[in-house]
């Protein structure tokens, strides 16, 4: 999985107005699911805007499971984490 030019793949959901909070989560080296807490404006064009940007970053290749939730887990640190890879030497 490679960032955006900007270096943070993240960056992507700030561009989403109609996205109050999101995670990334890279399951394997071909895939990832993509956590989002919706606002409530949230409809099918935003969520094709937001797989196009991840695709312009990631490639048509990766798999993108995009799954609308209540809220992003926090860690036990209290903070939530953008982005989880359960992959290889960053695996968390």
């Amino acid at each position: 999985m490679h960032a955006g030019s900007d270096g943070r793949l993240n960056s992507t959901f700030k561009e989403q107005l109609d996205v109050n909070a999101a995670q990334i989560i890279q399951e394997t080296v071909g895939s990832m699911e993509e956590r989002i807490v919706a606002h409530p404006s949230f409809d099918a064009n935003s969520e094709r805007r937001l797989i196009r940007e991840i695709r312009a970053r990631l490639g048509e290749e990766i798999q993108i499971d995009l799954r609308v939730v209540n809220e992003i887990p926090r860690e036990t640190n209290g903070k939530s984490r953008a982005v989880k890879s359960k992959v290889g030497g960053n695996a968390q």
